[in-house]
């Protein structure tokens, strides 16, 4: 990327950060609304508003008059109608799920159960969750405590009724490690659990191993998402939006497409690059028709969370998080 685009790009990102708080707050709940995204196309960027038919067009145009006017017109606006989004942790179709059920050697010391792949893309879960579980995005170290730590997104192996320390299993129901820290709020989705296993798992995933932690970039566009079901390319949709899924909004969201994943498959990671050492993007947490390659996902943004220590806080259930700081992916 050339120095002069790269600095257009933060320029608009500063721009649409200056509008975020305020729609959040005035419009992000409205019936319809799907998502609110930074893009680019060619050198030009502008803002995309995502919405369905339950939208009232008098709250269309006045969300663009909004934007215009805060924004001195300096990034143009355009809509697009789309369905709904929906988290990612629905039932797996029928062939993904034989995948998951086909049994090997099992050992509840290591991690050699899944046809000598490595853990990360894996299945967990938690017992009392009758859904079909999620993915294990991948293995970390922290600096301030000892051992590995799995991760995925708080709403498959946490919820609000999660109890810290308690186990996560995996698809044949043994116990692979402890809940240890969990966030949920309008930016992240994500958990960890301590490994309880006495032997380390092996590092990376599949043919290739992590690098650093990377911001989102539109120069980035070549990405890859694995789960159980394999790894697919995609790329970068929008590197910074707002999005509704549910009840839920979430603000400083990656959006991306042209990558196949499969309801269940929350808690995939997002990576970026083509060689054997491949830099992390993001957090998979939801999309609309994820199956469609064509659809959108949305990932969070990991480098927005762990660039910096993560201090002890109190959730919305009183639970104490421990203060965390990222050391590198295993």
């Amino acid at each position: 990327m050339k120095i002069t685009s790269y600095l257009e790009e933060i320029k608009a990102n500063n721009l649409f950060k200056t509008i975020v708080d305020r729609f959040i707050r005035d419009y992000a709940k409205e019936d319809g609304f799907k998502y609110l995204a930074l893009r680019k196309k060619g050198n030009k960027f502008f803002i995309e508003l995502s919405y369905n038919h339950k939208m009232n067009q008098k709250k269309v145009h006045e969300i663009i008059k909004y934007i215009d006017t805060n924004l001195n017109s300096a990034l143009s606006v355009t809509t697009l109608k789309y369905f709904a989004i929906q988290s990612s942790r629905k039932k797996r179709i029928n062939k993904h799920k034989k995948k998951l059920k086909v049994k090997t050697k099992l050992s509840d010391v290591d991690f050699s159960f899944f046809h000598g792949k490595k853990i990360s893309g894996n299945s967990i879960r938690r017992p009392e969750h009758n859904e079909t579980p999620g993915t294990i995005g991948g293995i970390i170290e922290l600096e301030n405590h000892k051992g590995l730590y799995l991760m995925s997104n708080y709403h498959v192996i946490m919820r609000d009724s999660g109890k810290l320390d308690s186990s996560v299993f995996n698809d044949d129901g043994i116990a692979i490690g402890k809940l240890f820290w969990g966030k949920f709020d309008d930016k992240f989705d994500i958990a960890l659990a301590k490994i309880t296993t006495s032997k380390p798992p092996k590092r990376g995933v599949h043919d290739f191993k992590f690098g650093k932690l990377t911001p989102p970039s539109y120069s980035k566009i070549n990405l890859t998402s694995f789960s159980a079901g394999g790894s697919d390319t995609g790329e970068i949709y929008s590197i910074n939006s707002i999005v509704k899924i549910g009840a839920n909004v979430f603000k400083n969201q990656i959006l991306f497409k042209k990558s196949r994943l499969e309801p269940g498959d929350s808690g995939t990671l997002i990576v970026s690059g083509n060689k054997k050492v491949r830099d992390v993007v993001g957090l998979f947490i939801g999309g609309e028709n994820v199956s469609s390659d064509n659809s959108i996902k949305i990932a969070n943004n990991l480098f927005n969370l762990f660039s910096n220590t993560v201090e002890e806080f109190k959730d919305h259930k009183d639970r104490i998080m421990p203060k965390i700081k990222f050391k590198t992916f295993y």
